[in-house]
């Protein structure tokens, strides 16, 4: 009983405890935005949007509702990876990585 215990244990432990670092990203997340920005079709396969329409839900956003860059990110990157994590399901986790 304690052998079957022991093993479940060290399964659960492997499975579930074990998580690999994240990955260090060549390029940072607002790279990533403006290089995605940049290119039509990318562009709307991450953000299910065009440029132009981009460029002006940005410039509303920060006009009407006070969107604003922190020390640690842009407004221009904020607003790409919460498009990129709802156009696509992507975690919050996946986001950070992207960030990093």
């Amino acid at each position: 009983m304690v052998v079957a215990a022991y093993t479940l244990g060290m399964y659960h432990h492997e499975l579930h405890m074990n998580r690999s670092e994240c990955r260090v990203s060549a390029e940072s997340g607002y790279q990533w935005v403006t290089r995605t920005l940049d290119h039509r079709t990318h562009c709307y396969r991450m953000f299910r949007m065009r440029k132009e329409c981009f460029d002006k839900l940005y410039s509303v956003l920060q006009s009407s509702y006070g969107l604003k860059s922190t020390c640690k990110m842009t407004s221009i990157e904020a607003l790409g990876m919460f498009l990129w994590m709802c156009a696509s399901q992507q975690s919050v986790r996946q986001a950070d990585n992207m960030h990093s």
